[in-house]
C-alpha cells in the first residue's frame, strides 16, 4: 500500500557540515530493525546528480513513535530535494524535503582517500595530502559508553602527533584475561545478551555514545579506522549457527549507514586479524571469500565510497597475492610479525627487526594503498595486560615509526595504558612521547609527501637488514632533501650530487630520535660525486646504551624550498 508523500519546509544545510533527517513512523512495527528499511534519494536540482543513503533506526521519538534517521554529508551547494520512502511503506516514512545548501564557510578537507601511486597514499577529497600517525584505542566507543573521559586522552594524543585511531565497533571480550578495568556496565550492542542474543535488533543507546565520540574526532580533525568485526575467535563472531550471514548483513549496513557520513570515518576495517575466520587461530583459505563478500556489502551500501582495508595475522601468503585482483580493497592494513625477533633471539625486541621486510613481504608495490597497522603494544607502568606485550619497550616503539616512515609506510602504534583494558594517559607509556619528534620532522624538516625510499643513495653502509643495524634512506625527486635513518650507530656513504658545485652545496644535521635535540653534521671523508659522502653517527653520551643509540641524518641543499618547508637547522 502506497501513502501520500508529505512535503516538509525547506532545510538548510552547509557543504562540508553533515546533516540528519528524521522521520517517525505512525504506526509501531514488532522490530524496527529488521522489518522496515528506510532509504533516500538525494537529487541536485541543476545537475541531476543523485545519492543514495540507506537510514537506520533509532530508537523511540519524544511523542513515543519509532524514529528512523538518514545521515548526509553535502558537497555541492545548490538546491536539493531528498525523496524518503519505506520498505514496506508506512504511513510518515513517505517524505518530500527541499534542502538549501550553502556554500562552505571555510576550506573542507572532505573524506579521506587512497591514492596509491603517491608516496604516502593518502589525500582528502580537498586534494590536501596526510600524514597518518596513528593510536591503537580499542575500545574508544565502550570506554565513552561506560563513562570515561576521553577528552583527555584525544587530546593528549593529538599533542603528540596523532590523527588516526583504530577502534572497535564493540567491546571485545575475548582478552585479554584481565577485565576491563573501565568497564561499569554491559557494552553488547546487539539485543538481548551475550548469553540469549537478538541479533535482530540492536543497541541504540550504545550507539549513540559511538555518535558522541565521532563528533569529538571530527571536532578534532582525527578520525577513526572502525573495525566492524573485531576477533573471529570471539562470540558471536566463532559462531556462525548463531551469528547468521543475514545478521551480519544488518549488522554492517547498520554501521554503513549510521557513521558514513562522519568526516572521522577514515576507514573501514571489515575484522580484526580476518584471516582467523571462521573462528580458529590459524590462516583459512575460506577467509579471503568471506572478506571479499564483506568488501562488496560496504561498497555498495556506503554512498561516498570510504576505504576498505584488509587486515591480518598470518604471514604464509602476502596481502597482495591474495587480493591484488580485489576491486572493492583499497589499503592493506599489514600487522607485522612482531613476536618474531622475540621467537628467534629469545630476548627483549628493542630492534622492531625485520619490520621492512614484513611490510615489502605484503605490499611490495604501490598497486594499493598500505599502512603499518600494528607492530607490537608497548608495556606502561602500572598498565598490565599481557604477558607477552612486557617484550616491548619504548625502544621498540621508537624504531619501528622510523623503520615504517623511511620504508614509506604510515605506522599505528599501541599503547598497554590504551590499548585495551586500560583508558588512562595519566601514566603514559614512555615511547609516547617519541611520536611528536617523528612527526615534527616528517612534517616540518621534510616534507612526508615527496619522500620516498631511495636505498640507492647508500653507497656503502655499515650493517645488515638480517640484524636489523642497517641504515634506511628517503629523498626526494630531486634530491633538494635527503635524510638517512640509522637504528644503530654506524656509518654509510651518501651518493649525494658533488658538493664542491655550488648548485648542489649542502647543509647537514643531525636528529636525536629520543630527545629531539639537533646537532651539527659534517662528513667524514668525500665531498659527494661518485665516491659518495661518508657519514659517522655521533658517539655515545655518557650513560647510554646499544638500545638508545639511534640516529636521523638531514642533509638539505642549501636554498632548497622546492619540497620542505623554509626551517632551518
Amino acid at each position: 500500500m502506497d501513502y501520500e508523500k508529505e512535503i516538509r519546509a525547506v532545510v538548510q544545510a552547509r557543504v562540508g557540515k553533515m546533516m540528519e533527517l528524521c522521520a517517525s513512523a505512525e504506526k509501531a512495527f514488532s522490530n524496527p530493525f529488521w522489518d522496515c528499511a528506510v532509504t533516500a534519494v538525494f537529487r541536485h536540482a541543476a545537475t541531476g546528480e543523485t545519492l543514495r543513503i540507506e537510514g537506520f533506526h533509532d530508537g523511540i521519538d519524544e511523542a513515543g513513535k519509532q524514529v528512523w534517521k538518514v545521515r548526509w554529508m553535502p558537497a555541492q551547494a545548490g538546491a536539493w530535494i531528498c525523496e524518503l520512502a519505506a520498505r514496506p511503506a508506512a504511513p510518515g516514512l513517505s517524505l518530500a524535503v527541499p534542502i538549501e545548501v550553502a556554500e562552505a564557510e571555510g576550506a573542507v578537507r572532505g573524506f579521506l582517500r587512497t591514492v596509491p601511486e603517491r608516496s604516502w597514499s593518502f589525500r582528502y577529497d580537498s586534494g590536501e595530502p596526510m600524514f597518518l600517525l596513528g593510536d591503537t584505542i580499542y575500545n574508544l566507543f565502550g570506554g565513552h559508553y561506560c563513562g570515561v573521559e576521553l577528552a583527555p586522552i584525544l587530546d593528549r594524543r593529538q599533542a603528540q602527533g596523532v590523527n588516526y585511531i583504530r577502534a572497535r565497533a564493540q567491546v571485545s571480550p575475548y582478552h585479554p584475561k584481565l577485565r576491563n578495568v573501565w568497564q561499569t556496565r554491559d557494552c553488547w550492542p546487539w539485543g538481548g545478551s551475550a548469553q540469549w542474543p537478538d541479533f535482530k535488533e540492536l543497541n541504540t543507546d550504545y550507539f549513540k555514545a559511538v555518535d558522541e565520540v565521532m563528533e569529538m574526532l571530527a571536532e578534532r580533525e582525527m578520525g577513526v579506522e572502525l573495525v566492524l568485526e573485531a576477533w573471529m575467535l570471539e562470540f558471536p563472531f566463532n559462531d556462525r549457527g548463531k551469528f547468521l550471514p543475514e545478521h551480519e548483513e544488518l549488522w554492517i549496513r547498520y554501521l554503513v549507514a549510521r557513521y558514513a557520513a562522519y568526516p572521522s570515518l577514515y576507514i573501514w576495517c571489515p575484522a580484526n586479524e580476518y584471516d582467523f575466520y571462521p573462528g580458529t587461530a590459524e590462516y583459512h583459505p575460506e577467509a579471503d571469500r568471506w572478506f571479499r563478500r564483506l568488501a562488496r556489502l560496504i561498497k555498495e551500501a556506503d554512498p561516498y565510497k570510504h576505504p576498505v582495508g584488509v587486515h591480518q595475522w598470518s604471514h604464509k601468503l602476502p596481502l597482495h597475492e591474495r587480493f591484488g585482483d580485489c576491486e572493492e580493497l583499497d589499503v592493506y592494513l599489514i600487522q607485522t610479525d612482531w613476536f618474531k625477533e622475540f621467537e628467534v633471539r629469545g630476548s627483549m625486541s628493542p630492534m622492531c627487526l625485520w619490520m621492512e621486510r614484513q611490510l615489502r613481504f605484503h605490499a611490495p608495490t604501490k598497486a594499493k594503498a598500505a599502512l603499518c597497522s600494528e607492530f607490537g603494544y608497548e608495556k606502561a607502568e602500572g598498565c598490565f595486560t599481557l604477558e607477552g606485550h612486557q617484550l616491548f619497550d619504548h625502544h621498540h616503539t621508537r624504531r619501528g615509526q622510523w623503520r615504517a616512515g623511511f620504508s614509506g609506510y604510515p605506522v599505528v602504534h599501541g599503547f598497554d595504558n590504551t590499548w585495551g583494558a586500560y583508558l588512562t594517559v595519566e601514566t603514559d607509556a614512555v615511547g609516547a612521547a617519541y611520536l611528536p619528534i617523528y612527526r615534527r620532522f616528517m612534517t616540518e624538516d621534510v616534507n612526508f609527501d615527496a619522500m620516498v625510499p631511495a636505498p640507492e643513495l647508500l653507497i656503502e653502509v655499515q650493517g645488515t637488514e638480517e640484524e636489523g643495524t642497517a641504515p634506511l634512506c628517503v629523498a626526494d625527486d630531486a634530491l633538494g632533501v635527503v635524510a638517512v635513518y640509522f637504528p644503530a650507530a654506524g656509518g654509510c656513504k651518501l651518493a649525494l650530487p658533488d658538493g664542491g658545485e655550488a648548485a648542489y652545496a649542502y647543509a647537514y644535521a643531525w636528529l636525536n630520535p629520543r630527545s629531539g635535540e639537533r646537532l651539527p653534521a659534517e662528513p667524514s671523508c668525500g665531498g659527494g660525486g661518485v665516491g659518495g659522502t661518508r657519514f659517522e653517527t655521533p658517539p655515545p653520551a655518557p650513560g647510554d646504551s646499544a638500545a638508545d643509540s639511534n640516529w636521523v641524518l638531514y642533509t638539505k641543499r642549501q636554498g632548497w624550498a622546492g619540497a620542505v618547508s623554509n626551517r632551518t637547522f
